[in-house]
């Protein structure tokens, strides 16, 4: 941990930071901009930017921010858009790769690769029509060279015909490196009696470009057995395999153990040299053990891997949910979502350095340490041992995204059908243990398939921060392609009144399955299903520069002014008055100083790292008042325009104000931000409501932060918790002193044994009175269960070029609500016009519809199948449609 500061050094500080942000903001727009050479931005693939002055929320919210441009490409576009010197790399499943360049939309260069392997030949819906190149590549930034993943026939069009290839090519030409395309073969080092079949394998992970070596890993075409999942290695230079590893291994396995690594498109995760972290999905259980202990099978598992001096790969540690069989049987794989890393300069502790986080199906978050994952079943019990664990909330099929600003933020996208964006900040226990908080979330929900965030910023500066994400409405079908419009929606990153702000949205086509948009040079580039690259940014710059303003801390009903320096490039003239909009949030998350064993001392005082996150009220008037130039100031070139703010705090906490200069040449935009103090302790504003928790699952855990605000140390002189079914950890003990601006997050579960409806409160007293918050849950015991209402369906005989049509329900006829872990539909002859997303919860009671098309193409017997499973315990459940064509 960093050494302890004084609130008035704390100050200096951020006002030398605030400056030194302003200065790099002016260098950016003028230097060339970094290359995104990976999924996620970096091998930690937190998704943030940080280099985006010009993706301010003013510049989203300036009225001529939109489509710039379109190019029409040949193939569906899952993967993440590259960009390497200028030129945007977009892959296909038409298996091409292009060079666009960024500016203009230009196709520098095309190349095709060959024939795609199709979705009707292997008889699976999830991905539609063709599979020729899903995974986003890697790029060498040392050299420019793009390693991506081709599926292609070779020889036939059966399953067994296609192949997988390693391709290399320049980003400047297209041109294929020599030694290249690599066949993907051979047989994992720790199975050895079953080699690689490339059959019914899926490469969905983003590559990982480390120490040399290109990796992939492979999971399923949709849960088809059989497969595994496997991790290959091969010299980027020569294309010689290094390794190949498998994380179901031992005596019973075999090649459909599963476990399959898909991650739902999310990379493969480094967080330093020969380091390596996945997730698998459904397969065979771990047996207990602690996390340096790996079993041979790893199915439901985060798994950090190792790379040996000999370049083989090997299982080092890893971490499973206590629940993992019923995860396996449910369907509720924890890999599909992917593992993020947190970057180590604005989180985690002396003692706890690197951070993961992982969400899956089951909507639950894991805070997990990166360097003791936790094992399988090693808490109290038999429960998790890991650093935190929050929800559940609705399912994610994707990965968070992070941002080091304002306290450290992780946006989590529950991509569920009826999910939303959900906002956790970033801050310490009680006990000196990192823990993340639910702070906000959308008020608009997303559909099934929706895309993992994307965060842009101007480095940490506050007010500059957006995130983005692809809204899909439901998953895609073959024949569809434009019937499922999309939308981009750009956020402001700091929630107000517990709601992520919607900023700006527009259609984006038809999205494709947990896309992810790319942030460059001020654009954000995305693909479609449709084959169509889009390009969003703004019209046009303002030649106008203002460095953020920082009040520093100013206690409740007193005041503080300063200065905001507008500077013009060229002669520019006030054309209206300085607007603004913003919020004093309560005292959020602060990093802070622990003793040597990482446990509070009672009686000590800890002092901050940096100052909390704001967002949790909106701004009241007259905490910010701006003096107003008069209309037609003139600015002349070089020279400086100085407009005074005052920050009259109206209650405790931070302030983040984004002032909005108009101007002959545009809108320009500065951040203004403070501090409120008063005696005394403010706590997070959501309210801790659980709502409907089964009996006997598990429960769910929320989180509360609290903290002192003003600029002297409190003393925390008791706790009344709550009683029953409500368990409060994370405090620390009656006697801790929290130093100035210090903020504490506790958990707090709900576990209930008995149906009911509880309430409870939790009380924290200190030197100047006490604050508290109320808790409210129901419990409810049973189960749901799935039914269909028919589990074969004959179409009887319908000519060929004509079509016929039914229609089954699925209906709830169990007592507790059920929810969809997995919805496969038919592909070919028979065909659905909207398939049930996954994530769908369905009441007691309830049923939804499901049109079934037969459409044959030639004479003889058709068959389809619909695979569905739920978390109602039963295993799956598939519809059978039978047809002839005449």
């Amino acid at each position: 941990m960093k050494a302890t500061r004084s609130i008035a050094g704390l100050f200096a500080a951020l006002a030398l930071c605030f400056a030194a942000l302003g200065v790099a903001a002016g260098s950016a727009e003028e230097s060339t901009p970094p290359n995104v050479t990976t999924a996620g931005y970096s091998t930690l693939r937190d998704n943030w930017d940080p280099n985006e002055p010009a993706l301010s929320p003013a510049a989203v919210q300036s009225g001529g921010f939109g489509q710039l441009f379109s190019v029409q490409v040949s193939g569906a576009i899952y993967s993440q858009p590259l960009v390497y010197d200028g030129t945007v790399v977009v892959t296909t499943e038409r298996a091409n790769a292009y060079g666009i360049n960024a500016a203009t939309g230009a196709i520098e260069w095309h190349r095709s690769f060959g024939t795609p392997v199709t979705a009707a030949e292997i008889d699976c819906g999830d991905l539609t029509p063709y599979l020729g190149s899903t995974s986003t590549p890697v790029i060498d930034p040392a050299t420019g060279t793009i390693y991506m993943t081709t599926r292609l026939q070779e020889g036939g069009s059966l399953p067994q015909d296609g192949r997988w290839s390693l391709q290399a090519l320049s980003a400047t030409t297209g041109k294929e490196l020599p030694g290249f395309p690599v066949k993907i073969s051979g047989t994992p080092w720790n199975t050895p009696g079953v080699p690689f079949d490339p059959e019914l394998q899926l490469q969905r992970p983003g590559l990982l470009l480390l120490g040399g070596v290109v990796y992939m890993a492979f999971g399923s075409d949709c849960d088809f057995p059989p497969y595994r999942g496997i991790v290959a290695g091969y010299n980027e230079t020569t294309g010689a395999q290094t390794t190949m590893w498998s994380d179901e291994a031992g005596v019973g396995t075999g090649e459909d153990s599963q476990a399959g690594i898909w991650q739902s498109g999310g990379g493969l995760v480094s967080t330093g040299p020969n380091q390596i972290i996945l997730t698998s999905g459904n397969g065979v259980s771990p047996q207990p053990a602690r996390s340096a202990d790996p079993p041979e099978t790893l199915s439901e598992s985060v798994i950090g891997l190792t790379v040996g001096s000999s370049g083989k790969l090997k299982a080092k540690q890893f971490f499973a949910p206590s629940n993992a069989p019923t995860l396996d049987a449910n369907d509720e794989d924890l890999g599909s979502g992917g593992p993020i890393a947190l970057p180590t300069e604005y989180f985690g502790t002396t003692a706890i350095p690197q951070l993961v986080v992982q969400v899956g199906k089951d909507g639950r978050v894991f805070l997990i340490n990166a360097n003791h994952m936790g094992g399988y079943r090693q808490g109290p019990g038999g429960t998790d041992e890991v650093l935190q664990t929050l929800g559940p909330f609705t399912g994610v099929w994707g990965h968070p995204a992070a941002y080091g600003g304002q306290g450290g933020w992780v946006y989590v996208m529950q991509s569920g059908g009826g999910g939303y964006l959900q906002a956790l900040s970033y801050g310490l226990s009680g006990s000196g243990q990192p823990a993340l908080s639910v702070a906000g979330q959308s008020a608009e929900s997303f559909g099934y398939s929706s895309g993992s965030p994307l965060v842009t910023s101007n480095g940490t500066e506050a007010g500059s921060a957006v995130v983005w994400v692809l809204y899909v409405n439901g998953a895609p079908e073959e024949g569809n392609e434009g019937g499922h419009d999309a939308q981009l929606r750009a956020y402001g990153a700091m929630p107000v009144d517990g709601t992520l702000p919607l900023l700006w949205s527009a259609t984006a086509g038809d999205g494709p399955q947990f896309a992810v948009p790319t942030a460059y040079d001020g654009r954000i580039y995305m693909g479609t299903r449709g084959g169509r690259l889009l390009v969003f940014g703004a019209s046009s710059q303002a030649p106008v520069k203002a460095a953020p303003v920082n009040l520093g801390s100013v206690p409740v009903g007193q005041s503080a002014t300063s200065t905001i320096e507008v500077k013009a490039s060229s002669p520019v003239t006030i054309t209206g008055p300085v607007t603004a909009q913003g919020d004093q949030g309560l005292a959020g998350p602060a990093t802070a100083t622990r003793s040597k064993t990482g446990t509070a001392v009672k009686g000590a005082t800890a002092g901050p790292h940096v100052i909390p996150p704001s967002g949790e009220r909106s701004l009241a008037a007259g905490v910010l008042t701006i003096g107003q130039p008069r209309r037609g100031t003139a600015i002349q070139a070089g020279t400086t325009l100085r407009v005074p703010v005052t920050f009259r705090p109206a209650h405790p906490g931070p302030v983040v104000e984004v002032a909005f200069l108009h101007t002959s040449a545009g809108l320009r935009t500065v951040t203004v931000s403070g501090y409120g103090t008063a005696p005394g302790l403010v706590t997070s504003a959501r309210p801790l409501a659980f709502g409907n928790v089964r009996t006997r699952v598990g429960g769910k855990a929320l989180t509360l932060t609290f903290s002192n605000s003003w600029s002297r140390p409190e003393r925390i002189t008791g706790y009344e918790l709550p009683q029953g079914p409500y368990h409060v950890s994370g405090l620390p003990p009656a006697g801790t002193v929290l130093a100035p601006l210090q903020a504490v997050t506790v958990s707090v579960d709900f576990n209930p044994s008995r149906a009911g409806v509880y309430r409870a409160l939790l009380r924290i007293s200190t030197d100047h009175g006490s604050v508290s918050r109320p808790l409210s849950g129901a419990a409810q015991t049973g189960a749901g269960r799935l039914t269909p209402s028919s589990l074969h369906i004959s179409f009887g005989a319908v000519p060929v070029g004509h079509s016929g049509t039914r229609v089954f329900t699925l209906s709830n006829t169990g007592n507790v609500p059920l929810t969809i872990s997995r919805a496969i539909p038919p592909v070919g002859a028979f065909s659905t016009p909207l398939a049930l997303p996954e994530g769908i919860v369905i009441e007691p009671g309830l049923s939804v519809r499901q049109t079934i098309t037969f459409r044959p193409d030639a004479t003889g017997a058709f068959i389809g199948r619909y695979h569905f499973n739920s978390n109602d315990g039963q295993g799956p459940v598939t519809v059978t449609f039978t047809g002839r064509g005449t």
